[in-house]
């Protein structure tokens, strides 16, 4: 599949068999995707990202809404993610939809092209 080739070159994702994925398409271009990996009633979202070009314009947010109305739709109960902790773009988008923070990994990222120091991961969650 196309957006899991994309995923995986951008080492955002390492595909498992278990996995989901949805994207948003315009014109033969791929806007926004997601992954993710539901076990019994629970989901992790893997990925999210929105093209360079389209953010800003509500589509991360569209994506997430529509991610959790599917999770409801399969009666999945909690859902978790992580985000990095200097991502606070993302961090908005997920407490727009209900996530909330539950915990940190500490120095867990490892540095961002032009950064020397690792970075914690935010882990959240949302009850559906």
């Amino acid at each position: 599949m196309q957006v899991q080739a994309l995923a995986v070159e951008a080492q955002v994702y390492s595909p498992q068999a278990a996995d989901a994925l949805a994207a948003i398409w315009e014109d033969g271009i791929l806007l926004a995707f997601a992954c993710w990996r539901s076990v019994l009633d629970e989901a992790e979202l893997l990925a999210i990202a929105v093209a360079p070009i389209c953010r800003g314009k509500g589509l991360g947010k569209r994506l997430l809404s529509q991610l959790i109305a599917l999770w409801q739709a399969q009666a999945l109960k909690i859902i978790f993610l992580e985000v990095r902790e200097h991502n606070l773009i993302a961090q908005s988008v997920y407490k727009h939809c209900g996530f909330r923070e539950i915990g940190r990994r500490h120095a867990y990222y490892p540095p961002l092209r032009n950064e020397i120091e690792r970075e914690d991961a935010v882990l959240m969650q949302k009850e559906c």
